[in-house]
């Protein structure tokens, strides 16, 4: 088997994508599928759950951005233009059940209900972590 000889397969309800650097593999995988599923081909993927898919192919290289969600949600609730900083908590900062949020809105959920910011950035993980405690 070649160092680079694999597939991925994404699949979230009725959403698929399949990436792998073998093409042959590729074309393989979907036509297996394609007899026991019905399937569209939509072609190189630019978005999949909301995430725009970005690609370099010079250096071989795809991943997920979740630039235009982040910017969605910080205009939603008018912070768009806030000043950034290292860390949005305070240092020992406890949340207590009367800062939780009471409805739908109010836990910032998207028209699908579901928070897909992903969690790479250790501030961002310390802040879900913390809010976590408050449910």
């Amino acid at each position: 088997m070649m160092k680079h000889d694999f597939l991925i397969l994404l699949l979230f309800v009725d959403d698929m994508l399949v990436v792998g650097q073998n093409a042959k593999k590729i074309a393989s995988l979907k036509k297996s599928l394609s007899i026991s599923f019905a399937m569209k081909d939509l072609g190189p993927a630019k978005q999949i759950l909301g995430m725009h898919i970005v690609q370099d192919k010079t250096k071989n290289m795809l991943w997920p951005s979740q630039e235009k969600y982040v910017t969605k949600v910080l205009q939603r609730f008018n912070m768009y233009n806030a000043k950034s900083v290292g860390s949005p908590l305070t240092v020992n900062n406890k949340l207590n059940s009367g800062q939780c949020p009471k409805n739908e809105k109010d836990k910032g959920r998207d028209e699908e209900g579901v928070i897909c910011l992903g969690c790479w950035e250790p501030n961002v993980c310390y802040g879900q972590h913390e809010a976590g405690h408050c449910t």
